[in-house]
């Protein structure tokens, strides 16, 4: 508070104390007394700003739906599995071979993605589904011995990743999205997930490709 303002302010009371006397002073003191304490617990509590509520799994399952929906439409794909969300930090999708054939997708992570980048992620494991993939590994598999490098499995899983992206980007592209989007939802999948991707391309292998893999 300033000279200015103090003297202003012992005026006001020394004139209050001459009109009304003592009495009329305590209840003045009284009354500043219960507004400063308010400004100071007004200026001492913590701002909270509303945060954003997070989709119900309903809601979740219900935009998972519409993009499928959207997707199978736009891109001619006949597809009679399912999409299942799962609670599972860390996790990201999967292709899900077991008879009829159908799609895991972590709930979380199904809520941080744009529809461009849903529909990316619902494209590659329908390429996975849909394609011949589980029969070249049941085929590899049959053949596989003891001996068998490692390489050549690793070499085969980065062989379906990179078909599973060529499919899936053109089918995003078909259902009005970009390979942006595609691109967008890959390194969130690499840089959200806590298991290894040793069985699938590194990160920017697969992004740089995708802008050669898409035709218009």
């Amino acid at each position: 508070m300033s000279n200015l303002e103090k003297s202003l302010v012992g005026g006001f009371l020394a004139r209050y104390f001459v009109g009304y006397g003592q009495r009329g002073l305590v209840f003045l003191l009284a009354v500043l007394f219960l507004l400063f304490a308010s400004i100071s617990i007004a200026m001492a509590a913590p701002s909270v700003k509303s945060a954003s509520r997070a989709p119900s799994s309903v809601e979740t399952a219900q935009r998972v739906s519409k993009v499928l929906g959207h997707l199978l439409l736009q891109a001619n794909i006949t597809f009679n599995g399912q999409i299942r969300l799962i609670n599972q930090p860390g996790f990201n999708a999967a292709a899900v071979f077991t008879p009829p054939g159908y799609i895991q997708i972590d709930e979380s992570y199904a809520n941080g993605l744009s529809d461009g980048e849903l529909t990316f992620v619902v494209s590659h494991e329908l390429a996975h589904l849909l394609g011949d993939h589980h029969q070249r590994l049941q085929l590899f598999h049959a053949k596989k011995t003891p001996e068998y490098p490692v390489a050549d499995e690793i070499r085969l899983h980065h062989e379906l990743e990179l078909d599973a992206d060529r499919i899936g980007v053109n089918w995003t592209l078909r259902a009005g999205f970009s390979a942006q989007d595609a691109a967008t939802a890959l390194e969130r999948a690499y840089s959200g997930a806590q298991q290894a991707f040793n069985t699938h391309p590194a990160a920017k292998d697969r992004t740089s490709a995708l802008f050669f893999l898409s035709t218009p």
